[in-house]
């Protein structure tokens, strides 16, 4: 398969179509590099290392959303807005104080105080299976099908706009497993 990052439309996002496959380093090159007199986006590049780096020592991650300003031509956004999908089952099993170092991961803006990066950041606890499981697919699908819907809206701070109540755009998936 051949990763690949379709060209912004006219209004600056990612067309409608879901979730578009890529690699970190395919992000850096259209979002950070591309912008190369932008103040804030090689910055915010470095937060996300960092973030992914606590993360992934922490937890397996199976894959990282990316949505938001950053993945527009808004020329200085602020942060960068993903969700970590990761090992449902890992996670239940960490010791408090590693879901201490992840609980800001999960909090979006609001873990921003706590980890001082410009990272605005949600998890979805994936557990993998072969077949249904009710037992897992009732607490994960939905959570599923709310970030990927999240994603695929415009919104005027933290209210979707009316005429963003139908899909207005794309996001970016990196895999990791």
């Amino acid at each position: 398969m051949i990763n690949m990052i379709p060209d912004l439309l006219p209004n600056g996002y990612l067309p409608v179509g879901g979730r578009y496959d890529c690699t970190e380093l395919e992000i850096q090159e259209r979002f950070v590099e591309a912008f190369a007199e932008s103040r804030t986006r090689a910055l915010i590049w470095d937060d996300f290392q960092s973030a992914r780096d606590l993360v992934t020592s922490t937890i397996p991650v199976q894959a990282i959303w990316f949505g938001g300003s950053f993945t527009s031509a808004k020329p200085d956004p602020g942060d960068l807005d993903m969700t970590f999908i990761w090992d449902g089952r890992a996670y239940e099993t960490l010791p408090p104080e590693d879901r201490g170092r992840l609980a800001p991961f999960r909090l979006g803006g609001r873990g921003v105080p706590f980890h001082q990066l410009r990272i605005d950041s949600y998890a979805i606890n994936w557990f993998g299976h072969d077949r249904p499981n009710p037992a897992t697919d009732n607490v994960y699908l939905p959570f599923r099908g709310y970030w990927d819907d999240w994603w695929l809206r415009l919104r005027t701070g933290s209210v979707i706009a009316a005429e963003g109540s139908t899909a207005r755009r794309g996001y970016l998936e990196v895999r990791y497993a």
